[in-house]
């Protein structure tokens, strides 16, 4: 079989090439859907031989489907009535179009996320090793908000405790675990996580690039449009000064924290501070936003035996 138009060509040329001219011709023809394709339209010699190069390009283009199940492109035959001949028309094959489908989604948290420690990658549940009762209860709190989650569940999940205490590891496993599960049912949801403090450097970096990456307008549509999001650390870019109090955010941090919540209904926070900071810090309306539907989704991670507990009592 030829395996392209100019392959055919330089075959014609050939001394014997009559001959084995047409006994090609009869083998391109006995394809079953050419030959399906010729008797539906009862095709003359004329309009046979007018669409013999149809016919190759649609066989020659199944092979290499065949040969390779995500090939780009399928093809089908498409008989053109008023002029005469057949056509091959190239079509996004399904496979193609899941994978544009998972760039689009379950792709992003690896190509989005903005990680302050690249470590936290790899992190799951697998990977998370309590050491002891409270470590335990930790991961189950985290395991039961990713399965409430894949179930349909709303709502914004506070973590705030102490730094080491496995924050990040247990947000980054609940949307690896969602990112995973849905791309897997076939159901492709998008999942970040973004480091504030690496979040809001790159932006400052990037305020005099209008299209950059990392520009105020593209990380505002990407955080505000992903259906799963971590925040993490949230008000480590604010801090506290010299004496240890803690410091108002910025106009600017506040304001496009503002916009990113207000478009959400479901975000992880991870945070070092309670409540009454975290108030200091962005005030109450911001953090009423991020306390929002996360009565019995908060987790503190200090010594305090009811976990979970309304914002207002952390």
């Amino acid at each position: 079989m030829f395996k392209s138009i100019s392959d055919a060509i330089v075959f014609k040329n050939r001394p014997d090439a009559s001959a084995r001219a047409e006994e090609k011709r009869i083998e391109i023809l006995s394809h079953p859907i050419v030959e399906r394709m010729c008797l539906e339209h009862m095709l003359t010699d004329r309009q046979i031989d007018n669409s013999m190069s149809a016919f190759l390009t649609y066989i020659s283009q199944k092979e290499k489907l065949k040969a390779d199940p995500l090939n780009e492109y399928d093809v089908e035959l498409f008989f053109m009535k008023e002029y005469g001949y057949v056509v091959a028309n190239l079509i996004t094959t399904e496979a193609m179009k899941n994978r544009k489908l998972e760039y689009d989604t379950s792709d992003k948290l690896k190509r989005e996320s903005i990680l302050s420690d690249k470590r936290i990658e790899k992190a799951t549940f697998e990977t998370f090793i309590p050491q002891g009762a409270k470590e335990l209860e930790a991961l189950k709190f985290a395991q039961e908000a990713a399965n409430d989650y894949r179930f349909g569940k709303t709502g914004n999940l506070l973590m705030t405790g102490k730094a080491g205490t496995g924050k990040s590891h247990l947000a980054m496993s609940i949307i690896e675990y969602l990112n995973s599960t849905f791309r897997n049912d076939g159901k492709y949801k998008t999942a970040l996580f973004v480091s504030v403090v690496e979040l809001f450097e790159r932006m400052k970096e990037s305020f005099d690039e209008e299209e950059g990456k990392y520009s105020t307008k593209r990380m505002r549509d990407i955080l505000s449009n992903a259906d799963y999001l971590v925040l993490d650390d949230l008000g480590a870019e604010t801090g506290k000064d010299r004496n240890g109090n803690v410091k108002r955010a910025s106009d600017w941090c506040e304001k496009f924290l503002s916009m990113v919540l207000e478009a959400r209904e479901t975000t992880i926070f991870t945070t070092n501070y309670n409540g009454e900071e975290l108030t200091k810090m962005y005030g109450q309306r911001l953090v009423s936003r991020i306390f929002e539907g996360s009565y019995g989704n908060t987790f503190i991670f200090e010594g305090i035996k009811d976990k979970r507990r309304r914002i207002n009592e952390v």
